[in-house]
C-alpha cells in the first residue's frame, strides 16, 4: 500500500546556479554537506505499515541511502522505485541522502542556445568544465573555479591570460578561434597538465620546449609555435601538429620521442628513412611537407590506422602492409604495388588521394570494408580502374547483407575519368549503399 507522506515528490538533484547546465552529482552548491554528501532530505510518514518511495536517484557516481526509520538502511545505486514494509504501524521520519563516490567529483556540461559569462561559476566548484555549441561564453579565464582539473571550451568571446588558467588543470582543450583575446606565455600553463589541446596558438608565446614536462598528450592545430621535434618531451605518447602554413624545420624522425603511440604532422617538414619510426605507433597520420622515404615493410607493425600524404617517396606492395590496418588513406607519390587482394582483412576505410593507381586489376577487396574514397586530380584513375573496383565491392568486396546500413562508397575528382558500368552501381545501390560515381 502507497501511504502518503507530507511531501508527495522526491527529487534529488545536483543544485546549481546556471541556466542551461547538466551538472553531474557532486558537492557544488549554496548548502554545505559532510564530504561526499551531495543532497539530505527527511520525510514525515503520519501512519503507515508499507510505503513505496518513487523518483530515486543513483547510478554513475551517486547513490542514495534509504534509512526506513525502522533500523534498516538501503543503499540505492539505480533509479526507480523502493518498497519497505514495516512490522506494525509507522510514524516517524524516513532519511534520504545521496552521496557521491569519492573522491566528490562535479562535472558541468554548458551547450546549448544560451549565453553564459565566467562569473556565473563563482558559486561552483566543479572538477570538469565542459563548454561547446553555445551562443557566446565571456568573461576572463581568471574568473574561472580554481577546483577545476579537466578544462574544455569551445567558444569566442573568452579572455585572458594562459597565466590566468586553474592551477591544478590537468587536461585542457581550449578552441578559442582565433585566440585574439587570450594571450600568454606558452611556460606559464600549469605544470600539472598530461592532455594539451590548443586550436590556434597564434597568440601565444614560447616553443615546443616550453610544453609542460607533464603533457603526455599534445595536440596542437593552427599552430605557430616554433622549435624542433627533438625539444619535444621524451615521454610523449601522443602528438598532433597542425601549422597554418609550412614550416621549413629540417627535423628528422630520429627525433621524435621513442614511445609515442600516435603522431601526426601537417605542414610541417620532416625527413629521413620510415624505419626511424617508433615501434610503439599505432596511428601515423604525415599529410603535408615532408620528405620521408623507404619501403612499406618499414612501417611499424603495430599500426592501426594510416594516413600518407604528399611528399613520401615510400615503395612497396600491398602485402607487406601493417595487417592489423583497419584506416589506410594514401596520397601522391606514394608507389604501392602488388595485388590489391593483398590489402590487410581488417580494413574498414580506404581511401585514395592522388596516389599512384594500382599496378594489377582489382580482383578483391577486404569484405569488411565500410567506406571507400577514390580521389583523383590527375585522373590516376581511369574508368577501368573504377569499375574493377566497383565489381570488386560488389562481388567480394563490401559486406553483400550491408549490415551496418551506412556504408558509401565515393569515387570522385575534379578530372577523373567517369565510371562507365552503370549496371554496377546500381547493384551496389540495391544493396542499401550509397555510391556517388562522377560521371
Amino acid at each position: 500500500m502507497n501511504i502518503p507522506t507530507k511531501r508527495l515528490s522526491l527529487k534529488l538533484l545536483c543544485l546549481a546556479s546556471l541556466p542551461v547546465i547538466l551538472m553531474g552529482c557532486g558537492g557544488s552548491s549554496s548548502e554545505t554537506y559532510p564530504a561526499n554528501t551531495v543532497k539530505e532530505e527527511s520525510l514525515g510518514v503520519i501512519d503507515a505499515r508499507q510505503i513505496t518511495l518513487g523518483g530515486l536517484m543513483g547510478g554513475g557516481s551517486t547513490y542514495t541511502v534509504v534509512d526506513w526509520g525502522d533500523g534498516t538502511t538501503e543503499e540505492v545505486n539505480g533509479g526507480g522505485q523502493r518498497s519497505h514494509s514495516y512490522e506494525g504501524s509507522y510514524s516517524g521520519d524516513i532519511s534520504l541522502t545521496t552521496h557521491c563516490y569519492a573522491p566528490c567529483n562535479t562535472t558541468i556540461d554548458i551547450s546549448g542556445n544560451v549565453t553564459i559569462d565566467t562569473s556565473g561559476l563563482a558559486n561552483t566548484s566543479p572538477s570538469r568544465l565542459s563548454v561547446s555549441g553555445v551562443t557566446a561564453f565571456t568573461g576572463s579565464l581568471s574568473n574561472l573555479p580554481r577546483s577545476i582539473n579537466d578544462l574544455a571550451i569551445s567558444a569566442e568571446s573568452l579572455e585572458g591570460n594562459l597565466a590566468d588558467l586553474p592551477p591544478n588543470l590537468t587536461s585542457l582543450i581550449l578552441r578559442n578561434d582565433g585566440n585574439e583575446k587570450i594571450s600568454g606565455s606558452i611556460a606559464s600553463l600549469p605544470s600539472s597538465i598530461e592532455f594539451l589541446e590548443l586550436y590556434s596558438t597564434e597568440y601565444f608565446i614560447g616553443e615546443l620546449a616550453d610544453l609542460p614536462s607533464s603533457v603526455k598528450s599534445v595536440h596542437l592545430s593552427r599552430n605557430t609555435l616554433s622549435g624542433r621535434l627533438s625539444e619535444l618531451n621524451r615521454s610523449l605518447v601522443s602528438v598532433y601538429i597542425y601549422n597554418v602554413t609550412l614550416k621549413e624545420q629540417g627535423d628528422n624522425l630520429y627525433d621524435l620521442p621513442p614511445n609515442l603511440t600516435s603522431l601526426g604532422l601537417d605542414k610541417w617538414t620532416v625527413t629521413g628513412d620510415i624505419s626511424a619510426l617508433p615501434r610503439t605507433l599505432k596511428h601515423l597520420d604525415i599529410i603535408d611537407g615532408n620528405a620521408v622515404y623507404g619501403t612499406i615493410s618499414e612501417l611499424p607493425a603495430s599500426l592501426t590506422s594510416l594516413t600518407l600524404g604528399n611528399g613520401f617517396n615510400l615503395t612497396g606492395e600491398y602485402s607487406q602492409l601493417p595487417r592489423k590496418l583497419t584506416s589506410l588513406s594514401l596520397g601522391q607519390d606514394v608507389m604501392v604495388g602488388g595485388h590489391m587482394e593483398d590489402l590487410p582483412n581488417t580494413l574498414t576505410s580506404f581511401t585514395w588521394y592522388d596516389a599512384v593507381s594500382p599496378t594489377q586489376p582489382v580482383t578483391k577487396l577486404p569484405n569488411g570494408l565500410r567506406s571507400v574514397r577514390l580521389f583523383s586530380k590527375t585522373e590516376t584513375f581511369t574508368s577501368d580502374n573504377v569499375n574493377a573496383v566497383l565489381n570488386a565491392l560488389d562481388v567480394n568486396g563490401l559486406s553483400s547483407d550491408n549490415t551496418y546500413g551506412d556504408l558509401s562508397v565515393t569515387l570522385a575528382g575534379d578530372s577523373m575519368e567517369a565510371a562507365t558500368e552503370q549496371g554496377t552501381v546500381d547493384s551496389l545501390t540495391n544493396k542499401g549503399w550509397t555510391v556517388d560515381v562522377k560521371r
